[in-house]
């Protein structure tokens, strides 16, 4: 593609070369530069995009797009360069250029919020899919195209990947796409020039303040409000404390929902439905649809959930006939998700034990009714062999039903069993935290270190390193260490789940460390929870 056409609707400045050269493809990473690609100098928290001009023209490149004029100097007259105001905001646009502007192509659902994302682009992805659309889903788990899995590192990919895997869902015949849109994405340019069918707020609590992330709630809160100055329509929860600030500066038509309060949808008479083992909720909707709803995951902010889904689907042009019977059929793994045991008991998987749940279910078929049982059938099971790892992550359920409490007693009461008649852990097999922080790596190009976490009741330590951008991380002893570190397993995983950083868990006491404080300082940076 001509450099003329991929620069229709970017301001910039032409330094040097012609608009006529040709590039097939755009590179922000200085690893993959080749011959007639494009170099995008992007500047970051961490690395200045800038400093690798040297190996873009030795790599080849065609075009050098900069921020900084007097780095021009050294590149020479046989590589086309243009300057612009910010490099992050032209690689969103020059990309979605490359590939055809597919976001056009598709209607588009994005969400934003502290809480719910997930779940909600889910169940939303299930309605659309019952109704017999094809969509495409963008999100922490990575993304998808019906069924097929394509990984991603962020919430919200950079502005070219997540152009890419738009056009890969249009040529995979996709009608939809919903995506969680995170702050980070927002802030960084990652969906600038996407003009969202439907932009969706779920709710707001304070998240992501830190080194590499928002300085103040308020920023954040910002950031979460540009996705209504980029929409057409906007979805938001009017329960919310924080929707007047969500919504200031918006420039999209707004649609509420609620259950306490006046809105486009209206929850009401909100129960717990018990159907043959299955928990969920039932409730009322009024406004633009006027009908009795259930779902069954159990929990209030299933409703809301819910309401997000119906709101948007109407709105899309979707039946309330389809809406509520995907409603009433939609399952989202791991979040809440049912699985049928038995008659006097339902299973409950939460986010972080789904993979714990389905090996269990795939060990033991039918789970005992009591605690004599349990025991009873563990002492007859010749080839359970579950991990210590897979019986210590048994989540803790959450519910007013009587046979679930039950079952979280049966269940603790297992784990405990599974623990002590396993004994020590094989090294190989007991590897906590490992997946949680290679999901949670930000690649620093210029950055180098390694680290060794002494986590308590881990016989080996945690060996982390970085280099050229790539992430290595398993249980083991290493030589050469920047940083040693020792900490228990809850301080780790309160780190990981967003309720801590590094730097304060080393600022209170809580992790005790040697070796470079600058180095260990990095670590808020490499790993963003």
């Amino acid at each position: 593609m001509k450099l003329s056409k991929i620069c229709e609707e970017i301001e910039y400045t032409l330094l040097q070369g012609s608009l006529e050269t040709e590039v097939r493809d755009i590179i922000y990473d200085s690893r993959k530069i080749a011959p007639e690609t494009m170099f995008v100098c992007m500047v970051g928290a961490v690395t200045d995009g800038h400093k690798y001009i040297p190996d873009a023209v030795e790599k080849e490149a065609s075009v050098i797009v900069l921020e900084k004029e007097e780095e021009a100097a050294q590149i020479p007259e046989n590589i086309t360069v243009l300057k612009v105001e910010s490099a992050r905001l032209a690689l969103a646009l020059m990309s979605a250029a490359l590939f055809d502007h597919p976001a056009r192509k598709l209607v588009t659902i994005g969400l934003t919020g502290t809480k719910g994302k997930t779940t909600t682009t889910y169940m939303i992805k299930k309605v659309l899919e019952m109704a017999g659309k094809k969509v495409g889903l963008i999100g922490t788990i990575g993304a998808m195209i019906g069924e097929e899995h394509l990984p991603s590192k962020n919430t919200t990919p950079e502005s070219y990947e997540l152009h890419r895997m738009f056009a890969a869902m249009v040529e995979a015949g996709c009608e939809y796409v919903v995506m969680e849109v995170s702050s980070q994405g927002l802030k960084l340019d990652r969906t600038a020039g996407i003009l969202f069918d439907y932009g969706i707020f779920t709710n707001l609590s304070p998240d992501h303040i830190g080194p590499a992330e928002h300085a103040s709630f308020e920023e954040y809160m910002e950031c979460k409000s540009l996705l209504f100055r980029q929409c057409r329509i906007g979805i938001v929860n009017a329960d919310d404390e924080h929707v007047d600030g969500i919504l200031k500066g918006h420039t999209c038509e707004v649609k509420t929902f609620s259950a306490e309060r006046e809105a486009d949808l209206m929850a009401s008479d909100i129960g717990f439905i018990n159907e043959d083992g299955k928990l969920g909720m039932h409730f009322k909707v009024s406004g633009c649809m006027d009908c009795q709803a259930k779902v069954h995951i159990p929990g209030r902010f299933s409703v809301y959930n819910s309401m997000v889904t119906m709101l948007v689907c109407h709105l899309a042009g979707i039946s309330d006939e389809a809406i509520l019977e995907g409603l009433s059929k939609v399952q989202v793994k791991g979040r809440v998700e049912m699985l049928p045991v038995s008659k006097d008991y339902t299973l409950i998987i939460e986010k972080k034990a789904e993979n714990l749940y389905r090996t269990i279910s795939q060990k033991i078929k039918n789970l005992p009714t009591s605690n004599q049982a349990v025991k009873q059938s563990v002492l007859r099971t010749q080839q359970l062999n579950l991990t210590p790892q897979e019986s210590e992550q048994l989540s803790k359920y959450v519910s007013d039903d009587t046979y679930v409490k039950q079952q979280k007693e049966d269940i603790e009461e297992l784990a405990s069993m599974f623990k002590d008649m396993l004994g020590k852990p094989d090294d190989d097999m007991d590897t906590p935290f490992v997946k949680e922080l290679e999901s949670h790596f930000v690649s620093t190009e210029d950055f180098a270190a390694s680290y060794s976490f002494i986590i308590e009741g881990i016989k080996k330590p945690l060996y982390v390193a970085i280099q050229n951008g790539e992430l290595e991380i398993h249980y083991g002893q290493e030589e050469k260490i920047d940083v040693v570190a020792k900490l228990s397993r809850d301080v780790l995983q309160s780190i990981i789940d967003g309720r801590m950083t590094f730097q304060r868990a080393f600022m209170t006491g809580e992790m005790t460390a040697k070796g470079n404080f600058k180095t260990l300082r990095m670590l808020d940076q490499i790993f963003v929870f």
